[in-house]
């Protein structure tokens, strides 16, 4: 399962954006948008401008074509990958399947590329016994999976596999 990252095409993603409510079609974040939250199902707390996202594509297709995949290939584990804003939905995504119970966690392979911080520290310390094998892939300077701030309240999930100098948190 893949999630592309921001859509090349700035009139869709303000679309999402307007669609939702949020940001007030701005296509970047101010920090009046961090206290967007929701519940995430069986406990945490998670961004609602990505959860809200994952249900949208969900709902819209991804759940049937998931389920259509896992019964033509029972034995296979699932993988969930994405870059930047789609990393953000398959961090997003992976615990979701696990916690609906659609795949077990063991059977959940998560590997993401630039992530954002999507949820706060209950989701985030939830997050490995939904998802054992998850992985962030951050570039030491890339903003991006930093531009949520931790003073508002937000935690990146375990993993971090950083490259271009030291790891950062």
């Amino acid at each position: 399962m893949i999630f592309h990252g921001s859509p090349k095409y700035k009139k869709s993603y303000d679309h999402a954006v307007t669609k939702d409510g949020m940001h007030g079609g701005r296509t970047v974040m101010a920090p009046e948008d961090y206290n967007y939250t929701v519940p995430f199902p069986g406990g945490g707390t998670v961004h609602q401008f990505y959860y809200n996202g994952l249900l949208t594509i969900w709902n819209g297709g991804l759940r049937d074509a998931l389920f259509s995949a896992k019964n033509a290939n029972p034995t296979y584990e699932l993988w969930v990958t994405g870059i930047s804003m789609g990393g953000a939905l398959a961090g997003m995504a992976a615990p979701y399947i696990s916690q609906m119970g659609y795949y077990p966690p063991n059977q959940i392979k998560m590997i993401s590329f630039g992530e954002l911080r999507i949820g706060y520290m209950d989701f985030a310390t939830r997050y490995e016994t939904l998802v054992p094998f998850a992985y962030r892939v951050v570039h030491r300077n890339d903003a991006i999976p930093h531009r949520i701030p931790l003073d508002a309240g937000y935690r990146h999930h375990k993993n971090e596999k950083a490259y271009g100098l030291e790891t950062i948190t």
